[in-house]
Protein backbone atom coordinates (compact mmCIF):
# COMPACT_ATOMS: atom_id res chain seq x y z
CA UNK A 1 0.00 0.00 0.00
CA UNK A 2 1.28 3.53 -0.77
CA UNK A 3 2.25 6.00 1.95
CA UNK A 4 0.91 9.54 2.26
CA UNK A 5 1.17 12.53 4.57
CA UNK A 6 -2.11 14.09 5.67
CA UNK A 7 -2.35 17.83 5.03
CA UNK A 8 -5.82 18.92 6.17
CA UNK A 9 -9.48 17.95 6.39
CA UNK A 10 -11.85 18.90 3.57
CA UNK A 11 -15.41 20.24 4.04
CA UNK A 12 -16.93 16.84 3.24
CA UNK A 13 -14.87 15.08 5.92
CA UNK A 14 -12.31 13.56 3.59
CA UNK A 15 -8.60 14.14 4.14
CA UNK A 16 -6.35 15.91 1.66
CA UNK A 17 -3.00 14.12 1.65
CA UNK A 18 0.16 13.99 -0.42
CA UNK A 19 1.36 10.59 -1.50
CA UNK A 20 5.09 10.15 -0.93
CA UNK A 21 6.80 10.63 -4.30
CA UNK A 22 3.53 11.49 -6.04
CA UNK A 23 0.69 14.01 -5.95
CA UNK A 24 -2.44 14.82 -3.99
CA UNK A 25 -4.90 12.16 -2.89
CA UNK A 26 -8.23 12.37 -1.09
CA UNK A 27 -8.72 9.86 1.68
CA UNK A 28 -11.47 8.70 4.01
CA UNK A 29 -10.59 7.52 7.49
CA UNK A 30 -9.32 8.59 10.85
CA UNK A 31 -6.09 10.57 10.55
CA UNK A 32 -4.77 14.00 11.57
CA UNK A 33 -2.65 16.58 9.74
CA UNK A 34 1.02 15.65 9.74
CA UNK A 35 0.39 11.94 10.20
CA UNK A 36 2.02 9.43 7.85
CA UNK A 37 -0.51 6.86 6.74
CA UNK A 38 -0.82 3.83 4.53
CA UNK A 39 -3.77 4.05 2.17
CA UNK A 40 -5.58 1.82 -0.24
CA UNK A 41 -7.15 3.08 -3.49
CA UNK A 42 -10.94 2.95 -3.44
CA UNK A 43 -12.48 0.43 -5.87
CA UNK A 44 -13.36 2.12 -9.13
CA UNK A 45 -11.71 5.42 -8.20
CA UNK A 46 -9.58 5.33 -11.36
CA UNK A 47 -7.68 8.58 -11.93
CA UNK A 48 -9.50 10.44 -9.18
CA UNK A 49 -6.88 9.29 -6.65
CA UNK A 50 -9.21 8.52 -3.80
CA UNK A 51 -8.89 5.89 -1.14
CA UNK A 52 -9.12 4.83 2.49
CA UNK A 53 -6.68 5.11 5.38
CA UNK A 54 -5.59 1.61 6.42
CA UNK A 55 -2.89 2.32 9.01
CA UNK A 56 -1.20 5.25 10.75
CA UNK A 57 2.58 4.96 10.66
CA UNK A 58 3.53 8.19 12.42
CA UNK A 59 1.08 9.78 14.86
CA UNK A 60 0.39 13.45 15.53
CA UNK A 61 0.92 14.84 19.06
CA UNK A 62 -2.63 16.21 18.67
CA UNK A 63 -4.06 12.70 18.50
CA UNK A 64 -5.95 11.61 21.61
CA UNK A 65 -7.25 8.28 22.87
CA UNK A 66 -10.67 7.23 21.63
CA UNK A 67 -13.01 6.28 24.48
CA UNK A 68 -15.93 4.84 22.50
CA UNK A 69 -15.49 1.11 21.89
CA UNK A 70 -17.67 1.25 18.74
CA UNK A 71 -16.04 4.33 17.21
CA UNK A 72 -13.92 2.53 14.61
CA UNK A 73 -16.90 0.49 13.41
CA UNK A 74 -19.69 3.06 13.62
CA UNK A 75 -17.85 5.90 11.90
CA UNK A 76 -20.32 8.51 13.16
CA UNK A 77 -17.74 10.48 15.15
CA UNK A 78 -15.18 10.82 12.37
CA UNK A 79 -13.00 13.31 14.28
CA UNK A 80 -13.08 11.72 17.71
CA UNK A 81 -9.31 11.13 17.67
CA UNK A 82 -8.62 14.83 17.15
CA UNK A 83 -7.95 16.94 20.24
CA UNK A 84 -10.63 19.54 20.91
CA UNK A 85 -8.36 22.41 19.87
CA UNK A 86 -6.98 20.76 16.73
CA UNK A 87 -10.48 19.90 15.52
CA UNK A 88 -11.94 23.37 16.07
CA UNK A 89 -8.93 25.03 14.46
CA UNK A 90 -9.14 22.71 11.44
CA UNK A 91 -12.84 23.40 10.87
CA UNK A 92 -12.37 27.14 11.35
CA UNK A 93 -9.51 27.08 8.83
CA UNK A 94 -11.65 25.22 6.30
CA UNK A 95 -14.54 27.67 6.60
CA UNK A 96 -12.15 30.64 6.60
CA UNK A 97 -10.41 29.49 3.43
CA UNK A 98 -13.67 28.83 1.61
CA UNK A 99 -15.00 32.29 2.50
CA UNK A 100 -11.59 33.93 1.92
CA UNK A 101 -11.56 35.46 5.40
CA UNK A 102 -8.58 37.35 6.76
CA UNK A 103 -9.32 36.10 10.27
CA UNK A 104 -10.77 32.82 11.53
CA UNK A 105 -14.54 32.81 12.06
CA UNK A 106 -15.83 33.07 15.63
CA UNK A 107 -16.17 29.63 17.23
CA UNK A 108 -19.00 28.73 19.62
CA UNK A 109 -18.25 25.56 21.58
CA UNK A 110 -20.77 23.60 23.68
CA UNK A 111 -20.22 22.88 27.35
CA UNK A 112 -19.51 19.20 26.57
CA UNK A 113 -18.68 17.12 23.52
CA UNK A 114 -20.50 14.10 24.98
CA UNK A 115 -24.16 13.53 25.78
CA UNK A 116 -25.38 16.26 23.46
CA UNK A 117 -27.63 14.44 21.00
CA UNK A 118 -31.35 14.76 21.78
CA UNK A 119 -32.29 12.75 18.68
CA UNK A 120 -30.68 9.55 17.36
CA UNK A 121 -31.59 7.44 14.34
CA UNK A 122 -31.09 3.69 14.70
CA UNK A 123 -31.49 0.64 12.48
CA UNK A 124 -33.30 -2.51 13.53
CA UNK A 125 -32.23 -5.77 11.92
CA UNK A 126 -33.84 -9.01 13.13
CA UNK A 127 -34.57 -7.35 16.46
CA UNK A 128 -31.00 -6.08 16.87
CA UNK A 129 -30.47 -2.37 17.44
CA UNK A 130 -27.60 -0.16 16.34
CA UNK A 131 -26.07 2.19 13.78
CA UNK A 132 -25.10 1.52 10.17
CA UNK A 133 -21.41 0.99 9.55
CA UNK A 134 -19.85 3.87 7.61
CA UNK A 135 -20.22 3.51 3.82
CA UNK A 136 -21.94 0.12 4.11
CA UNK A 137 -25.27 -1.49 4.95
CA UNK A 138 -23.91 -3.52 7.87
CA UNK A 139 -25.37 -3.10 11.33
CA UNK A 140 -23.11 -2.11 14.23
CA UNK A 141 -24.84 -3.14 17.45
CA UNK A 142 -24.17 -0.77 20.33
CA UNK A 143 -25.10 -0.78 23.99
CA UNK A 144 -24.96 2.99 24.46
CA UNK A 145 -23.80 6.04 22.54
CA UNK A 146 -21.37 8.52 24.11
CA UNK A 147 -22.72 11.51 22.23
CA UNK A 148 -26.41 10.68 22.91
CA UNK A 149 -27.96 12.25 25.97
CA UNK A 150 -29.20 10.24 28.96
CA UNK A 151 -32.78 10.18 27.67
CA UNK A 152 -31.80 8.68 24.32
CA UNK A 153 -29.53 6.10 25.96
CA UNK A 154 -32.28 5.10 28.39
CA UNK A 155 -34.68 4.88 25.46
CA UNK A 156 -32.24 2.69 23.58
CA UNK A 157 -32.15 0.23 26.46
CA UNK A 158 -35.94 0.26 26.82
CA UNK A 159 -36.43 -0.36 23.09
CA UNK A 160 -33.90 -3.20 23.13
CA UNK A 161 -35.81 -4.86 25.98
CA UNK A 162 -39.12 -4.37 24.16
CA UNK A 163 -37.70 -5.97 21.01
CA UNK A 164 -36.53 -8.97 23.03
CA UNK A 165 -39.98 -9.37 24.57
CA UNK A 166 -41.83 -8.93 21.26
CA UNK A 167 -40.06 -11.07 18.62
CA UNK A 168 -43.16 -11.05 16.38
CA UNK A 169 -42.35 -7.39 15.54
CA UNK A 170 -38.88 -8.14 14.14
CA UNK A 171 -39.83 -8.84 10.49
CA UNK A 172 -41.75 -5.56 10.28
CA UNK A 173 -39.35 -3.09 11.89
CA UNK A 174 -36.69 -1.28 9.88
CA UNK A 175 -35.49 1.40 12.28
CA UNK A 176 -36.26 3.88 15.03
CA UNK A 177 -35.63 7.50 15.83
CA UNK A 178 -35.40 8.28 19.54
CA UNK A 179 -36.51 11.85 20.17
CA UNK A 180 -36.34 13.78 23.43
CA UNK A 181 -36.67 17.33 24.71
CA UNK A 182 -34.63 16.49 27.80
CA UNK A 183 -37.69 15.44 29.80
CA UNK A 184 -39.79 13.11 27.66
CA UNK A 185 -38.92 10.58 24.98
CA UNK A 186 -40.77 9.61 21.81
CA UNK A 187 -40.10 6.39 19.89
CA UNK A 188 -40.65 7.04 16.19
CA UNK A 189 -40.54 3.60 14.58
CA UNK A 190 -40.10 2.87 10.87
CA UNK A 191 -41.78 -0.22 9.47
CA UNK A 192 -41.47 -2.28 6.31
CA UNK A 193 -44.15 -4.37 4.65
CA UNK A 194 -47.74 -4.84 5.70
CA UNK A 195 -48.05 -6.07 9.28
CA UNK A 196 -50.94 -7.76 11.14
CA UNK A 197 -52.46 -5.59 13.92
CA UNK A 198 -51.53 -7.97 16.74
CA UNK A 199 -47.83 -7.23 16.18
CA UNK A 200 -48.24 -3.80 17.79
CA UNK A 201 -50.53 -4.70 20.71
CA UNK A 202 -47.78 -4.07 23.28
CA UNK A 203 -46.50 -0.75 21.93
CA UNK A 204 -48.02 1.14 24.84
CA UNK A 205 -45.42 -0.52 27.08
CA UNK A 206 -42.81 1.78 25.48
CA UNK A 207 -44.81 4.92 26.23
CA UNK A 208 -44.95 7.53 23.48
CA UNK A 209 -44.79 5.74 20.12
CA UNK A 210 -45.33 6.69 16.48
CA UNK A 211 -45.35 4.24 13.57
CA UNK A 212 -44.22 5.79 10.29
CA UNK A 213 -44.99 9.24 11.67
CA UNK A 214 -48.46 8.42 13.01
CA UNK A 215 -49.22 8.28 16.73
CA UNK A 216 -49.89 4.79 18.07
CA UNK A 217 -49.42 5.21 21.83
CA UNK A 218 -49.10 8.07 24.30
CA UNK A 219 -48.40 11.53 22.86
CA UNK A 220 -45.78 12.00 20.17
CA UNK A 221 -45.39 15.78 19.96
CA UNK A 222 -42.54 17.18 22.03
CA UNK A 223 -42.66 20.65 23.56
CA UNK A 224 -39.22 22.03 22.77
CA UNK A 225 -37.52 25.02 24.44
CA UNK A 226 -38.82 28.42 23.36
CA UNK A 227 -42.38 27.32 22.61
CA UNK A 228 -41.50 25.15 19.59
CA UNK A 229 -43.56 22.03 18.84
CA UNK A 230 -41.95 18.93 17.29
CA UNK A 231 -44.32 16.19 16.16
CA UNK A 232 -43.02 12.74 15.24
CA UNK A 233 -42.30 13.71 11.62
CA UNK A 234 -40.76 17.13 12.30
CA UNK A 235 -37.05 17.96 12.22
CA UNK A 236 -35.32 19.63 15.15
CA UNK A 237 -31.65 20.23 15.90
CA UNK A 238 -29.95 17.41 17.80
CA UNK A 239 -27.91 19.68 20.08
CA UNK A 240 -30.37 21.67 22.20
CA UNK A 241 -27.70 23.69 24.03
CA UNK A 242 -25.87 24.82 20.91
CA UNK A 243 -29.13 25.40 19.08
CA UNK A 244 -30.23 27.84 21.78
CA UNK A 245 -27.01 29.82 21.30
CA UNK A 246 -27.41 29.68 17.52
CA UNK A 247 -30.99 30.97 17.65
CA UNK A 248 -30.10 33.79 20.05
CA UNK A 249 -27.26 34.88 17.76
CA UNK A 250 -29.37 34.77 14.59
CA UNK A 251 -32.25 36.72 16.15
CA UNK A 252 -29.79 39.28 17.50
CA UNK A 253 -28.32 39.79 14.04
CA UNK A 254 -31.77 40.93 12.85
CA UNK A 255 -32.47 43.21 15.81
CA UNK A 256 -32.87 46.25 13.55
CA UNK A 257 -35.37 44.61 11.20
CA UNK A 258 -39.11 45.08 11.54
CA UNK A 259 -40.35 42.51 8.98
CA UNK A 260 -38.42 39.29 8.35
CA UNK A 261 -38.77 36.90 5.41
CA UNK A 262 -37.73 33.49 6.73
CA UNK A 263 -37.02 30.74 4.23
CA UNK A 264 -36.85 27.01 5.08
CA UNK A 265 -38.52 27.78 8.40
CA UNK A 266 -39.30 24.17 9.41
CA UNK A 267 -41.32 24.00 12.62
CA UNK A 268 -40.31 27.50 13.72
CA UNK A 269 -36.89 27.11 15.36
CA UNK A 270 -36.13 30.74 14.41
CA UNK A 271 -39.65 31.86 13.51
CA UNK A 272 -41.13 31.76 16.98
CA UNK A 273 -38.19 33.58 18.67
CA UNK A 274 -38.22 36.23 15.90
CA UNK A 275 -41.95 36.81 16.40
CA UNK A 276 -41.50 36.95 20.18
CA UNK A 277 -38.82 39.59 19.60
CA UNK A 278 -41.48 41.76 17.96
CA UNK A 279 -40.77 40.99 14.30
CA UNK A 280 -43.49 40.52 11.70
CA UNK A 281 -42.45 37.20 10.16
CA UNK A 282 -43.30 35.61 6.82
CA UNK A 283 -42.24 31.97 7.19
CA UNK A 284 -41.90 29.75 4.12
CA UNK A 285 -41.58 25.96 3.98
CA UNK A 286 -42.98 22.89 2.21
CA UNK A 287 -46.33 21.73 3.53
CA UNK A 288 -45.93 18.91 6.03
CA UNK A 289 -45.66 18.00 9.70
CA UNK A 290 -43.22 20.80 10.52
CA UNK A 291 -45.40 23.52 9.08
CA UNK A 292 -48.45 22.12 10.88
CA UNK A 293 -46.48 22.34 14.14
CA UNK A 294 -45.57 25.96 13.42
CA UNK A 295 -49.15 26.98 12.59
CA UNK A 296 -50.42 25.49 15.83
CA UNK A 297 -47.65 27.06 17.92
CA UNK A 298 -48.34 30.43 16.29
CA UNK A 299 -52.08 30.24 17.03
CA UNK A 300 -51.59 29.06 20.60
CA UNK A 301 -49.13 31.87 21.38
CA UNK A 302 -50.85 34.61 19.38
CA UNK A 303 -47.76 35.41 17.29
CA UNK A 304 -47.55 37.68 14.24
CA UNK A 305 -46.49 35.00 11.74
CA UNK A 306 -47.67 34.56 8.16
CA UNK A 307 -47.06 30.90 7.31
CA UNK A 308 -46.59 30.15 3.61
CA UNK A 309 -46.66 26.53 2.52
CA UNK A 310 -44.58 26.61 -0.64
CA UNK A 311 -41.37 25.41 -2.27
CA UNK A 312 -38.85 28.16 -1.50
CA UNK A 313 -37.31 27.78 -4.96
CA UNK A 314 -40.66 28.78 -6.51
CA UNK A 315 -41.38 31.68 -4.17
CA UNK A 316 -41.97 35.18 -5.60
CA UNK A 317 -40.43 37.47 -2.92
CA UNK A 318 -41.98 40.56 -4.52
CA UNK A 319 -45.30 39.49 -2.99
CA UNK A 320 -44.00 40.25 0.50
CA UNK A 321 -42.60 43.28 2.35
CA UNK A 322 -39.44 42.71 4.43
CA UNK A 323 -36.29 44.49 5.55
CA UNK A 324 -34.55 41.38 6.95
CA UNK A 325 -34.05 37.86 5.64
CA UNK A 326 -33.18 34.62 7.42
CA UNK A 327 -32.63 31.36 5.59
CA UNK A 328 -31.65 27.94 6.91
CA UNK A 329 -31.57 25.64 3.86
CA UNK A 330 -30.72 21.91 3.73
CA UNK A 331 -27.24 20.68 2.80
CA UNK A 332 -27.84 21.35 -0.89
CA UNK A 333 -28.10 25.05 -0.11
CA UNK A 334 -30.42 27.52 -1.81
CA UNK A 335 -29.28 27.92 -5.44
CA UNK A 336 -30.71 31.06 -6.99
CA UNK A 337 -32.67 32.06 -3.88
CA UNK A 338 -30.45 34.88 -2.63
CA UNK A 339 -30.49 36.60 -6.02
CA UNK A 340 -34.29 36.82 -5.87
CA UNK A 341 -34.71 37.93 -2.24
CA UNK A 342 -31.95 40.56 -2.45
CA UNK A 343 -33.61 42.43 -5.33
CA UNK A 344 -35.74 44.20 -2.72
CA UNK A 345 -32.55 45.32 -0.96
CA UNK A 346 -33.25 44.20 2.63
CA UNK A 347 -30.95 45.75 5.22
CA UNK A 348 -29.55 42.48 6.60
CA UNK A 349 -29.51 38.81 5.69
CA UNK A 350 -28.67 35.89 7.98
CA UNK A 351 -27.73 32.67 6.17
CA UNK A 352 -27.41 29.54 8.34
CA UNK A 353 -25.59 26.69 6.63
CA UNK A 354 -24.75 23.11 7.55
CA UNK A 355 -22.60 22.80 4.40
CA UNK A 356 -19.93 25.47 3.84
CA UNK A 357 -19.41 24.36 0.24
CA UNK A 358 -22.99 25.10 -0.84
CA UNK A 359 -22.88 28.28 1.26
CA UNK A 360 -19.91 29.57 -0.72
CA UNK A 361 -21.55 28.64 -4.01
CA UNK A 362 -24.65 30.66 -3.08
CA UNK A 363 -22.67 33.67 -1.87
CA UNK A 364 -20.77 33.96 -5.15
CA UNK A 365 -23.92 35.32 -6.81
CA UNK A 366 -24.45 38.10 -4.24
CA UNK A 367 -23.88 41.72 -5.19
CA UNK A 368 -24.57 44.88 -3.23
CA UNK A 369 -23.82 43.34 0.17
CA UNK A 370 -20.80 42.98 2.41
CA UNK A 371 -19.87 40.19 4.80
CA UNK A 372 -20.61 41.56 8.26
CA UNK A 373 -19.75 38.50 10.40
CA UNK A 374 -19.11 34.75 10.25
CA UNK A 375 -19.76 32.50 13.25
CA UNK A 376 -19.32 28.73 13.55
CA UNK A 377 -21.52 26.83 16.00
CA UNK A 378 -20.25 23.40 17.05
CA UNK A 379 -23.57 21.58 16.72
CA UNK A 380 -21.95 18.16 16.17
CA UNK A 381 -18.83 17.68 18.35
CA UNK A 382 -16.40 14.92 17.35
CA UNK A 383 -17.47 15.21 13.68
CA UNK A 384 -16.46 17.37 10.70
CA UNK A 385 -19.93 18.94 10.55
CA UNK A 386 -20.51 22.53 11.62
CA UNK A 387 -23.26 25.17 11.47
CA UNK A 388 -21.94 28.36 9.87
CA UNK A 389 -23.88 31.61 10.30
CA UNK A 390 -23.09 34.38 7.83
CA UNK A 391 -24.57 37.87 8.24
CA UNK A 392 -24.72 40.11 5.17
CA UNK A 393 -25.26 43.86 5.33
CA UNK A 394 -26.48 46.05 2.49
CA UNK A 395 -23.69 48.07 0.85
CA UNK A 396 -22.83 49.56 -2.56
CA UNK A 397 -24.73 47.82 -5.40
CA UNK A 398 -21.48 46.84 -7.13
CA UNK A 399 -19.92 45.17 -4.09
CA UNK A 400 -19.37 41.40 -4.26
CA UNK A 401 -18.77 39.12 -1.32
CA UNK A 402 -16.79 36.51 -3.23
CA UNK A 403 -15.40 36.59 -6.79
CA UNK A 404 -17.47 34.79 -9.42
CA UNK A 405 -16.14 31.49 -10.78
Amino acid sequence: MPEAIVECILPDGRLLATEVGAGAVRLRGEALPGEHVLWEPAPGSGKRREGDVRDVLRRSPQRRSVTCEWSSECGGCDMEAWSISSRSEAIQATVGQLLQLEEAPTWHAPSSENGYRARVSLRIVDGRLGYTRARSHELVEIERCEIANDGCNAGMQALREWLTANPESHPYLDGAELRTNGHEIVYSLRTRGKSPPHVWRNLKELGNVALDGKRRAGHTTLEMPGGIRASAGAFYQVNLETNAALVAHAVGQLSGATAVLELYCGNGNFTVPLAKAGKRVTAVEFEGASLADLRLASREQGLDIEVVGKNVLRLDPTQYAYDGVLLDPPRAGAPGVLEKVLRQRPLRVVYISCNPTSLVRDLRTVKGYRLDSVHCFDMFPKTHHVETVVTLERSHPRDSILPMR
